[in-house]
């Protein structure tokens, strides 16, 4: 069969058609298998650094099983001693028997409520008389007529007054 063979150029006709979407399927298998491609580096890129940073985890998890352990430990020690404790305050002697039981009353035995009560009224009368005899006894200041009489054999011709307020009431005083 020549080139002008009519059942040639048909199948070139069919070829030339089918040439493009040939290349055109090539290029978006390529594109698929490229992003295929970058997603599984991005994969490979994640899974990287997850390894990188067990480690750094394993660090973090021995050291809390470290204290885990420590603290286990100060736990069962702990446990212990309140055991021996326990023992130590276990009565040792089992031929013991209670020879009176302890009595109670009703009314407490330690305040004893009339004597503090008594108390209180003596001290609610005795300390006011105290306080003002006290304060006559230190006062250096003579207030009456009959202390100087008593102290001196002068006679007493006149007394002065002391007034605090700075008004002065009366014939010939200033007033404020």
């Amino acid at each position: 069969m020549g080139d002008g063979n009519p059942l040639v150029t048909q199948l070139e006709g069919q070829i030339s058609q089918m040439k493009p979407n040939i290349l055109n399927n090539i290029q978006t298998q390529i594109k698929n298998l490229e992003l295929t491609r970058g997603s599984y580096s991005a994969t490979v890129e994640n899974s990287i650094a997850l390894l990188s940073g067990i480690p750094e985890k394993e660090k973090e998890l021995l050291q809390i099983s470290r204290d885990q352990n420590i603290r286990n430990g100060i736990y069962s020690f702990l446990l212990q001693k309140k055991e021996e404790s326990l023992l130590s305050y276990t009565n040792s002697n089992t031929d013991s028997k209670v020879v009176n039981y302890a009595k109670a009353d009703d009314t407490p035995v330690s305040p004893k409520r009339n004597v503090i009560y008594f108390a209180a009224l003596i001290l609610g009368l005795l300390m006011p008389i105290v306080f003002v005899n006290g304060r006559e006894i230190l006062n250096n200041k003579i207030l009456y007529r009959k202390e100087i009489e008593s102290l001196t054999s002068i006679p007493v011709i006149g007394e002065i007054v002391y007034n605090k307020s700075k008004s002065f009431t009366g014939a010939g005083t200033r007033q404020a």
